[in-house]
C-alpha cells in the first residue's frame, strides 16, 4: 500500500535513487537524504539560491568551484549559489546528509520526480528518469546541469585529499579565538558599546555564555522546559573569564560528544539536528568575538578558514537570521572586498 502524500514534516520519499525524509517542510526546508554508495549527482548549479548541508553518516568526495575535499561525518557541505558542484558517496555504505533550503523548490522537486516512500530503506524498483526529464524538472526549480556525475576515480583522488572539518570542530575552534579576544579586555572596558545595540560588551559576553551554557544543556537531550529559569540573567560573576573559559569548555564537548550532532536539540525554533544548531552556534560566538574586539580595540582579523566555514552557513539563511533579528540589515559592502568585509555586510556589519 503506497502511503498518502501529505507534504507534511515526517514525509518520505524515493527521489531518484536516494531516501528523502521531510524534517521541516517549510522555509527553512530541512530533508535528510540517503544516498546509495557510489551515488553522485550531476555537476549543477544553483541560480538562485545558497544551498548547505551537513553530513551525518558516510563519506563524500565533494567537488565545489575550485575546491575539492573529503567530507567525513559532522562535516558541513557549502553549495553557494552560482558555483558548480557534486560528490559522490565513498566506500561500501550509504551517506546520510541534511540539507538545509532557504525556499521549498527542493521539495518541489522531489515532488515532481518522486513518489512517496512505502518504507525507510533506499528505493527498489524504480524506472530511471530520463535526462531530459531530469534537466528540466531542475531548471523549473533554478537549477543547471553543467558536467557529469563524479567518477570512482575522480573520487579516488579526492578522498586522499584534505578533510573538510567538521562542524563540531569549526564550533570548537571560534570558541577558542574569542576566549582569546576576552582575555584582551581591560577592566575599564566592560561598560564599553558594542556593535549590538543596548548591549555593552559585558551584556553581550552574558549572552555568549548563556548560549554556550543552553547548547550544553539541549545538545545533551535536555529541553527548554528542563532548564527553566536557571540560565537567565547575569552568569558571569566576580570572573568573566572564567565563566566564559568553563561554558565555551562545556558547549564544545557536548556536541563533540558522540551522536550529538545527529541527534535532535529541542531549540526554540527546532527540533533541530545537532549539526545545525551547532553551526548557529559557531556563527554567533564567531561573530560576536569580532564584537567584542572591535568595542575593546583589538585586531579584528578573523581566521580565514573560519570565515569562508561562517559565509557558507550564513549565505544560504541569511534572510532568515535577519528577520529574526539576531543581525543587523544586509549592507552592501564595496567592491572587491575580502571574505570578511563581506560576511559581515552580510550580517549588518562594517569592517
Amino acid at each position: 500500500m503506497t502511503p498518502k502524500d501529505t507534504s507534511a514534516a515526517g514525509t518520505a520519499y524515493w527521489f531518484l535513487d536516494t531516501l528523502a525524509v521531510v524534517h521541516s517542510a517549510t522555509p527553512p526546508l530541512v530533508i535528510e537524504i540517503t544516498v546509495p554508495p557510489g551515488g553522485s549527482p550531476p555537476l549543477h548549479v544553483h541560480d538562485d539560491l545558497d544551498d548547505s548541508s551537513y553530513l551525518l553518516d558516510g563519506r563524500l568526495a565533494v567537488r565545489c568551484g575550485e575546491r575539492s575535499f573529503r567530507c567525513d561525518p559532522g562535516a558541513y557541505l557549502p553549495q553557494p549559489r552560482g558555483v558548480p558542484h557534486t560528490f559522490r558517496v565513498l566506500d561500501s555504505r550509504p551517506a546520510r546528509m541534511l540539507l538545509i533550503h532557504g525556499d521549498d523548490s527542493f521539495l518541489r522537486l522531489i515532488r515532481s520526480l518522486g513518489i512517496p516512500a512505502p518504507n525507510r530503506a533506499l528505493p527498489s524498483g524504480m524506472a530511471p528518469v530520463a535526462l531530459q526529464t531530469l534537466e528540466r524538472a531542475l531548471a523549473e526549480v533554478g537549477v543547471s546541469v553543467v558536467g557529469p556525475s563524479m567518477t570512482a576515480g575522480e573520487a579516488d583522488t579526492i578522498a586522499a585529499a584534505s578533510v573538510m572539518p567538521d562542524i563540531a570542530e569549526l564550533h570548537r575552534r571560534a570558541l577558542a579565538a574569542t576566549g582569546k579576544v576576552l582575555t584582551g579586555i581591560g577592566h575599564r572596558q566592560w561598560a564599553a558599546p558594542t556593535p549590538c545595540a543596548g548591549w555593552d560588551v559585558r551584556a553581550l559576553v552574558n549572552h555568549l555564555v548563556s548560549g554556550n551554557l543552553w547548547a550544553a544543556e539541549l545538545a545533551r537531550g535536555k529541553t527548554i522546559a528542563d532548564v527553566g529559569g536557571r540560565l537567565d540573567g547575569d552568569l558571569l560573576g566576580a570572573d568573566p573569564r572564567r565563566a566564559y573559559e568553563t561554558s565555551a569548555a562545556a558547549a564544545a564537548a557536548a556536541f563533540a560528544a558522540p551522536g550529538a550532532l545527529e541527534a535532535p536539540c529541542a531549540v526554540s525554533y527546532g527540533p533541530v539536528a545537532g549539526s545545525v544548531y551547532a553551526g548557529h552556534r559557531f556563527l554567533d560566538v564567531l561573530i560576536h568575538g569580532w564584537d567584542l574586539a572591535i568595542a575593546s580595540g583589538q585586531d579584528t582579523t578573523l581566521d580565514p578558514a573560519l570565515v569562508d566555514a561562517c559565509h557558507d552557513i550564513v549565505a544560504p539563511q541569511a534572510d532568515l537570521l535577519r528577520a529574526s533579528g539576531a543581525f543587523g540589515e544586509k549592507i552592501d559592502p564595496p567592491d572587491a572586498s575580502d571574505a570578511q568585509t563581506r560576511l559581515l555586510a552580510a550580517l549588518g556589519r562594517r569592517a
